[in-house]
């Protein structure tokens, strides 16, 4: 039996306030649970119209011990087959700015994409808009606009490339002296808000490939920060450095999580990456600090504004390791594959290996691990010359070749094998 549009529309409503109702509770949204309720239906009063308004989903939040509400965030659910109209933009913000513009926010929540003029408008008027995906993630397409505390101090393609236009709003406030760049951050100085976070399993974790990051490591000219084959970690930090205002600390101990040792964390207010100095292996130091490096060039505007660090463990950064949701694994998988990029550059890693090949009369144009012992033989010759020329482990430079054609591993512990077994290779498109 076909479902009607109405009952389709019906059902995409409960399972837009299903998801927010869950969020509330979880205090994952922006607005603080124990203090708001989130209502379905409510009818508010229209001055302009003499009547009331009926909105799909409706959050009061209050001041601690007020019996009025202090803002009232009022949402609009459309299930379409197509992507979202401009026009239904407009009706929903005239509806809104005659319930009442000075303490009101506006979601639109859809299941389709919206179309371009639809965007322009909401970002005029002030509207976020979100898509709910098939598996209940909310994914934010107008929301809050960046603090630019850390944006990159630099105007150069560094900012084009680390800003995006789909996460920025026209939202601007002052308040005690302050100006500040979204509406979570004037809650909190209200007092509205106790916390401003969200769960690790609600994030939409974007797709990348592994051009986009050879593109990326391009754009920040990483090139100009090697030495031979090996990267100079001290004059990358010093660069990352004046663009963001990162600090880089190798004096601690970091703590222990979960039964695994703490190799490095992000911080990300103030910005700040530790590298546990206790790591002896120098090759593993530096592919710690490389991944560290990785989610600053790939994550920081994501999870900066919902997290207080991002912390990795010894089991973590292992290639098989498995990850307890599929945000996890995207983020962690981007970071290995970025970290391995910055340390293996494309070009670079391909002179050498076919260099290396000519000498040694290698002539398939890569090298065949199986358990030949002239094959093996010639694998472990190969992986120690990587091994010194760029301060890599076996590990990532086995998993370095095999991405781009110079390995091919029939045996059965195959790094690639692993990763497919583990789903890690979704993460890129």
């Amino acid at each position: 039996m076909q479902i009607n549009t109405t009952a389709k529309g019906d059902h995409f409503e409960n399972r837009v306030y299903t998801i927010l109702q869950k969020l509330l509770t979880d205090e994952a949204l922006f607005l603080p649970g124990k203090h708001s309720k989130i209502l379905r239906k409510k009818a508010y009063y229209s001055k302009d119209r003499e009547a009331e308004i009926v909105f799909d989903i409706s959050i009061e939040t209050y001041l601690p011990g007020a019996t009025d509400y202090s803002l009232l965030t009022l949402i609009e659910c459309k299930h379409y087959n197509t992507s979202v109209p401009v026009n239904d933009i407009e009706e929903f913000a005239a509806k809104v700015n005659q319930v009442g513009q000075h303490n009101t926010k506006a979601i639109l929540i859809a299941n389709s994409n919206f179309q371009s003029g639809a965007e322009k408008f909401s970002k005029s008027q002030k509207i976020a808009l979100a898509r709910v995906n098939p598996k209940d993630e909310i994914q934010w397409i107008l929301h809050r606009k960046e603090d630019t505390t850390y944006l990159p101090r630099n105007t150069g393609p560094e900012t084009s490339l680390l800003t995006n236009s789909d996460n920025l709003v026209s939202f601007a406030a002052s308040f005690d002296g302050s100006f500040l760049h979204s509406l979570p951050d004037l809650l909190l100085r209200f007092g509205i808000l106790d916390q401003w976070t969200i769960r690790e399993d609600y994030l939409a974790v974007p797709y990348i490939t592994y051009s986009d990051i050879d593109a990326i490591l391009d754009r920040f000219s990483i090139g100009r920060h090697f030495h031979g084959q090996m990267l100079d970690m001290n004059n990358l930090c010093e660069h990352l450095s004046s663009i963001y205002g990162v600090d880089f600390d190798f004096t601690q101990s970091l703590e222990r999580t979960n039964n695994s040792r703490t190799l490095g964390k992000i911080c990300f207010s103030p910005l700040k990456i530790f590298i546990a100095k206790d790591i002896e292996d120098k090759n593993r130091f530096r592919y710690t600090l490389a991944h560290e490096i990785a989610h600053l060039l790939l994550h920081l505007y994501l999870l900066k504004p919902y997290f207080a660090n991002r912390v990795d463990t010894d089991h973590q950064l292992e290639f098989g390791s498995p990850f307890t949701n599929q945000s996890s694994a995207r983020l962690e998988t981007q970071a290995n594959m970025l970290a391995c990029q910055l340390l293996l550059p494309t070009r670079s890693i391909v002179y050498f290996v076919l260099e290396h090949f000519q000498k040694y009369d290698i002539h398939h144009g890569y090298l065949l691990v199986d358990w030949q012992p002239c094959n093996q033989h010639a694998y472990f010759l190969l992986m120690n010359k990587i091994q010194i020329a760029y301060g890599v482990s076996k590990e990532v430079a086995k998993l370095r070749l095999i991405k781009l054609g110079l390995l091919i591993d029939t045996t059965e512990n195959s790094i690639h094998s692993i990763l497919q077994k583990n789903g890690f290779l979704a993460a890129f498109g």
